[in-house]
């Protein structure tokens, strides 16, 4: 579920980069235009803003907890940071995303909604902005307590489910948020004015479509059990109508749809569904900064699973969990390895539908999609231009990727390789990239 710069590289490549160029033949210490060349992206290299937090995730300049916060990535007056990427937010965003002229940098705008919750107490309908779900608890209670997925429904029950007690007793709340109540995704009627209610809000704030939360394969990992259904397949078959139900009509409206998906079982027939879905966990076994990057075997799924999108024409968000801020300048001051070995991932199949971005986690009650983060490595990313070619192999989870202006390397062993950067061997760290720019003529 989603709700000061220094350099860090792994050991044997200090001495590859700077604080603002990469150390080649000819390269000298400038500060980094962040802007493509001639105001166009010529690279495919493209990156996401998730503005998804409720604990504050804002754009542009706000109020929160008293304070002004001014994101200065979304705010400037070139606005180039997203161009050709995307912006997640909640719908209170609406009239923000419009006085920063996001659509002129050509951003694509999707409204954040989650799929299977509803937050206890909410009022309206699922089409007010302040509403994250697509559903408002007021619309189901009282008049659909039968949406509510309970604790003591009957296992596979059908027609026998318990509804929703009045003192909410028999909810199944979320672990991460308790507000949250979890809903019955296969009831069609749910299913409709969920689609109806979220079309309604895309076209009346001017959103190019929606990013749909939730989209899961296996509730028993969310700590989530509903007796109705009580095995993965009835669940997932549950989530695939509702997935199938949903996207058919917003796609039909003419609006986008992209699902956070991560490893799900049924990863390539839902995409099959949507225009795109999110890896939260990219380059990382979960959602959760604590755990190593994966390597590997489990690395490779990962890179099939943005490959296959890429191939397919569907959009692959890659969000990188990371302590990426610690002193909430936006800038990426921590877990720089991380960060790159998941940015040169990515670049290794992309070719203009894999983005990349960064959960978060500042000093700010350690919120994740709280506030717009750039990083240096984002800004060398863009200047490689476009790739020549697909990666190459050149040892045990050891690859390269060319571009016009340089070449990414990414080892995804647990030891250490060599790699030959322009004539010289260097050391490459597990479970850790390198962009290495072209020599200066």
């Amino acid at each position: 579920m989603i709700q000061h710069l220094r350099r860090f590289l792994p050991k044997g490549l200090a001495g590859i980069m700077t604080a603002c160029c990469l150390v080649v033949a000819g390269c000298t210490t400038t500060a980094v235009n962040h802007s493509p060349a001639g105001g166009q992206n010529s690279s495919p290299t493209i990156f996401f803003r998730q503005a998804s937090c409720y604990c504050g995730g804002y754009l542009g300049t706000y109020q929160y907890n008293g304070h002004t916060h001014y994101e200065r990535f979304d705010s400037t007056t070139d606005n180039s940071y997203w161009e050709d990427g995307f912006i997640n937010a909640q719908g209170y965003s609406h009239d923000v995303l419009a006085s920063i002229g996001a659509k002129a940098h050509l951003i694509r705008l999707n409204l954040y909604k989650n799929a299977i919750f509803v937050s206890d107490r909410q009022t309206g309908t699922g089409s007010n902005v302040y509403v994250p779900t697509g559903i408002a608890w007021a619309e189901a209670n009282p008049n659909h307590m039968d949406w509510f997925l309970t604790s003591d429904s009957p296992q596979g029950c059908v027609s026998t489910c318990t509804p929703l007690a009045p003192d909410e007793s028999n909810a199944i709340r979320s672990s991460s948020y308790s507000p949250y109540m979890l809903m019955d995704p296969g009831n069609v009627v749910y299913q409709n004015l969920w689609a109806g209610n979220v079309i309604a809000q895309l076209q009346r704030d001017g959103w190019d479509g929606v990013f749909v939360d939730d989209i899961f394969g296996d509730p028993g990992v969310h700590n989530l059990n509903p007796p109705k259904y009580n095995t993965r397949a009835l669940w997932q078959a549950a989530v695939r109508s509702f997935l199938q139900n949903v996207a058919s009509q917003i796609r039909a409206a003419g609006f986008i749809v992209i699902a956070n998906m991560n490893n799900n079982d049924g990863w390539e027939d839902w995409n099959t569904l949507v225009d795109g879905s999110m890896q939260e966990g990219w380059m990382r076994p979960t959602v959760s900064v604590a755990q190593a990057p994966i390597t590997g075997a489990n690395w490779m799924i990962q890179l099939n699973l943005a490959a296959s999108n890429e191939n397919a024409g569907k959009y692959y968000q890659a969000m990188i969990p990371a302590d990426a801020d610690q002193n909430d300048d936006q800038l990426v001051d921590s877990d720089q390895q991380a960060i790159l070995y998941g940015l040169t991932s990515a670049m290794l199949v992309n070719n203009g539908h894999v983005s990349v971005g960064i959960s978060g986690y500042t000093s700010n009650n350690n919120a994740k999609y709280y506030e717009a983060i750039w990083g240096q490595e984002f800004d060398l990313a863009r200047q490689l231009g476009a790739p020549l070619g697909s990666y190459t192999t050149l040892g045990t989870y050891l690859y390269q990727r060319n571009f016009q202006n340089g070449s990414v390397f990414v080892n995804a062993d647990v030891v250490s390789h060599n790699i030959d950067v322009n004539g010289a061997s260097q050391a490459l760290a597990a479970a850790s990239g390198v962009i290495v720019a072209s020599p200066s003529p």
